[in-house]
C-alpha cells in the first residue's frame, strides 16, 4: 500500500495538472505491481473530503469518488488514539493538520507516502517514512 497525498491525487486526476505526468507514474507504477485487484492506495477521509470539494463544486463528485475507488483509492480507518498523534504530529512537524491526517494514515499502516508537497516530505522522511516519487527534484 501506498499513502497519497491530495496533491497526488488531485494531479493524476487533472491532465493540465504540472504534476501530472509524475502522479500518473506513482500510480500506474503500483497498479502494475499489485498481483490482484486490491486496494493499493491508502487516504485518510479528510483527505478524500479535500480531493472532492471541486467535484462537489461542479457536479461531479459522485463520479470523483467512483474514479477513485476503480484505482484502488480507499479510506484508512483511523486508530484509536489518533487524537493524540495528530497534535504530537501537528506539535513537532508544524504542519497543517490536513498534513498530519496523511502522516498519522502512513505511520499507522508503515506505509511509503506519495507526495508533491516539500514540506510534507521533509516532515515524513524525518520520520523515517519513504517518500514518493523519489527522483531528486521532482519535490
Amino acid at each position: 500500500m501506498i499513502v497519497l497525498d491530495a496533491s497526488v491525487v488531485i494531479a493524476f486526476l487533472d491532465p493540465n495538472d504540472a504534476h501530472h505526468d509524475a502522479a500518473q507514474a506513482v500510480i500506474v507504477d503500483e497498479l502494475g505491481k499489485s498481483a490482484e485487484s486490491v486496494s493499493v492506495f491508502g487516504l485518510h477521509p479528510l483527505t478524500i473530503a479535500e480531493i472532492l470539494v471541486g467535484g462537489v463544486r461542479n457536479g461531479r463528485a459522485h463520479q470523483m469518488l467512483a474514479d477513485l475507488r476503480s484505482v484502488g483509492i480507499v479510506p484508512i480507518p483511523s486508530p484509536s488514539d489518533e487524537p493524540l498523534l495528530l497534535a504530537e504530529l501537528r506539535t513537532t512537524t508544524g504542519l497543517k493538520m490536513p498534513d498530519c491526517c496523511v502522516l498519522v494514515v502512513a505511520l499507522a499502516q508503515s506505509a511509503p507516502l506519495a507526495t508533491f508537497d516539500f514540506r510534507l516530505a521533509r516532515a515524513a522522511r524525518a520520520l523515517g517514512l519513504r517518500v514518493l516519487p523519489e527522483a531528486p527534484g521532482r519535490l
